[in-house]
C-alpha cells in the first residue's frame, strides 16, 4: 500500500539517497504493523487482541447518524429517532451491536483491524529528529466525517486500545488500556534494523 510522507524541509538530509532510504524503513514498518494488526491481530508481545464489543450502545445495539458516509455501518440498520427528539429519523440502530455490524462488512472481530480502511489508509511516515540524527515517525493522519462532525484518526486509533471511552467524553478514553497499536514487537525491530543496514549500503556513498 501506498503511504502518505512528509518532509520536514528544515532538516536536511545527511547523504544524498537517505530520503529514499528513509522512505523505504517507513514503508516496511508500516506494512509490519498494519499486516500483524490487521490480518494476524496480535499485539507487540504476540498475545490476540481484544474482540471488538459495543462501539456507540444504546441497550447493547450499536447507533449511527443516518447520514453517516460510512455506509457500511448503515447497511441493515433501523431508523430511529435520538431519544426524546421530534421529527425525522436521524439515526440508524443495528440491535446486534458493532460486533455484528463489523461482521456482516467481512471485518476481523478484533480491534485495531479495518472496517472500513479510512483510519489505515491514513497511516502517514513523518521526517523528525535532528540535524545529523534523523528518524521517522508512524502516526494515522486527517480524519473521518461521522454524521455531522469529524473525527481524527489519532483520537480514534487511541480510543480503540481502551475499553470504552469515558461517559459524556467523546474521545476520551475510561478504563485500562487494553493494548498499544503503534508498537514494534522484538522481531519487527531486527527486521528494521537489518533493513535499514541493508538500504545504507544501497543508498549511502562509500
Amino acid at each position: 500500500m501506498a503511504r502518505n510522507v512528509r518532509w520536514n524541509k528544515r532538516l536536511a538530509f545527511d547523504w544524498p539517497g537517505q530520503q529514499r532510504a528513509l522512505q523505504n524503513l517507513g514503508e516496511l514498518g508500516a506494512d509490519l504493523l498494519d499486516r500483524r494488526i490487521n490480518h494476524e491481530g496480535v499485539d507487540s508481545d504476540g498475545r490476540p487482541l481484544p474482540h471488538v464489543q459495543g462501539g456507540k450502545r444504546r441497550k447493547g445495539w450499536f447507533y449511527t447518524a443516518r447520514n453517516d458516509p460510512r455506509t457500511v455501518l448503515r447497511e441493515g440498520g433501523e431508523p430511529r429517532n435520538t431519544p426524546g427528539s421530534e421529527g425525522a429519523n436521524d439515526l440508524v440502530v443495528n440491535r446486534g451491536g458493532y460486533a455484528s455490524v463489523k461482521a456482516r462488512a467481512g471485518g476481523k472481530p478484533w480491534k485495531g483491524s479495518s472496517l472500513t480502511g479510512a483510519m489505515w489508509k491514513s497511516l502517514t511516515i513523518r521526517q523528525t529528529g535532528r540535524p545529523g540524527r534523523l528518524a521517522l515517525k508512524l502516526y494515522f493522519a486527517g480524519s473521518q466525517r461521522v454524521g455531522k462532525t469529524r473525527f481524527r484518526n489519532r483520537d480514534k486509533a487511541r480510543l480503540l486500545q481502551y475499553a470504552d471511552r469515558a461517559s459524556g467524553q467523546g474521545f476520551e478514553p475510561s478504563g485500562q488500556r487494553q493494548f498499544v497499536l503503534m508498537a514494534f514487537s522484538a522481531g519487527e525491530l531486527r527486521q528494521l534494523a537489518v533493513f535499514w543496514v541493508r538500504q545504507v549500503r544501497l543508498f549511502k556513498p562509500a
